[in-house]
């Protein structure tokens, strides 16, 4: 199968977690990317407020490489040998890393 090559429309930048150091309740992180169009210069991804939100932001924070990352494999293999068919090598995590685009990719 060809790769149909799509771009998601996530907000540009390096994502990055930003921990509040006076944080009124505890555990509140935030996911920003810079922007200077806005007052702050700051746009706000996600904000995580949970016992695990240090770990949910940073997990958060890296969802443009891990789309990166899956978008390499998927045009690799479809490049070097094509769609795998059952059995062969890589099939399975191909066939679950197109489900992953299909997931999060808008048209």
């Amino acid at each position: 199968m060809a790769s149909s090559t799509t771009h998601a429309t996530h907000t540009p930048g390096e994502w990055r977690a930003e921990s509040w150091i006076d944080a009124p309740l505890a555990g509140a992180t935030t996911v920003l990317v810079d922007d200077p169009s806005t007052v702050l210069g700051k746009r706000v991804i996600a904000h995580c407020q949970s016992e695990d939100a240090v770990a949910d932001a940073q997990f958060i924070a890296e969802a443009p490489a891990m789309l990166s990352l899956v978008q390499a494999f998927v045009e690799n293999i479809d490049e070097w040998d094509g769609e795998p068919t059952p059995g062969q090598r890589w099939h399975k995590e191909y066939v679950a890393a197109r489900a992953l685009l299909a997931r999060v990719m808008r048209p």
